[in-house]
Formats: C-alpha cells, structure tokens, sequence
C-alpha cells in the first residue's frame, strides 16, 4: 500500500515542473512585479500611469492598456474537413500598485489580464527585472557569441 501512495506523490512531484510557455511569463511577470518599490521606479519602467484614485486614504495608481489580437480558430467545414477561422479580439492588461498612506513607496501589486494583453508589460518588467539580476538572464549566453565560436570552415 505505500507503494500506491507513493507513486502518486512522486508524480505530482515530478509533473510540478512542467508549466506552460503562458503560465511561466505569469509567474515571471508577478516575480518581475515584486521588484517594484515606489511608484516613481513603476514610472520610469512602465511610462506615466494612465489613472489613479484615492482607496481608503491609500493612492491606487494603474497602468492599463487594451487592443485587438487577431486569433486564429479552427473548425469543421460542412464536408467535415478542418478550416482555420480568423476572429478578432480584445487583449488588455491592467497593473495596479498600491500605495503606503501619504506615500510613493508600494504596498501591495495586482494585474489582471491575458500574456498577450500583458505583452509589453512583462517585456517592460523582464529587462528591469534582468538589469538586476544579470546571473538568471536566460538571454545572456545568445549576446556573448563571437565570430571565433563558428567554423570557417563549415561547409554550409
């Protein structure tokens, strides 16, 4: 019987892992998020807030944008023969940071919206985030190749 319980337990253990492309930018945008301290910094990273309001004497300053996404779907034609359909739709993202009482600095950090509303957010926050933490930029092996990394002589 421990055999059973095990199995499953090291199954969830090694599945825990696996994430899609569209869950791990979430979590990269949360983690990315968190290194926002004041709203001036938020600013200078995503551009001027495009509203803000006073919430129980704390200021809510909120960066949102919206647009159309072309999306491809795909259906059955009447002779049951697979066809793509192209469908326009709304993509939008809202970041909201919360304010200290009678202060810049952030309290707590909330966004809404799909990785693909987020796009220039998260591409905003990635290169802020990375700027501070250069040894985790996954990008930084591509920019050190050099024209002595590739062979001459390779035959193309």
């Amino acid at each position: 019987m421990k055999k059973i319980i095990l199995l499953p337990a090291l199954a969830t253990i090694a599945l825990s892992g696996c994430t899609s492309p569209a869950v791990q930018a979430q979590n990269a945008f949360a983690r990315d998020l968190a290194e926002i301290t004041n709203v001036k910094q938020a600013a200078d990273i995503l551009g001027m807030p495009t509203g803000k309001r006073t919430l129980l004497g704390k200021d809510v300053y909120t960066w949102q944008s919206s647009r159309n996404s072309q999306a491809i779907k795909f259906g059955f034609n009447d002779f049951g023969n697979l066809r793509p359909e192209s469908q326009i739709i709304n993509v939008r993202c809202k970041v909201e940071l919360i304010t200290v009482e009678n202060s810049l600095d952030v309290e707590s950090r909330t966004y809404d919206g799909s990785v693909d509303g987020c796009q220039t957010y998260i591409s905003l926050l990635n290169n802020f985030y990375y700027s501070n933490h250069p040894a985790e930029d996954p990008r930084k092996d591509l920019a050190t190749y050099t024209d002595d990394d590739f062979d001459p002589d390779f035959d193309w």
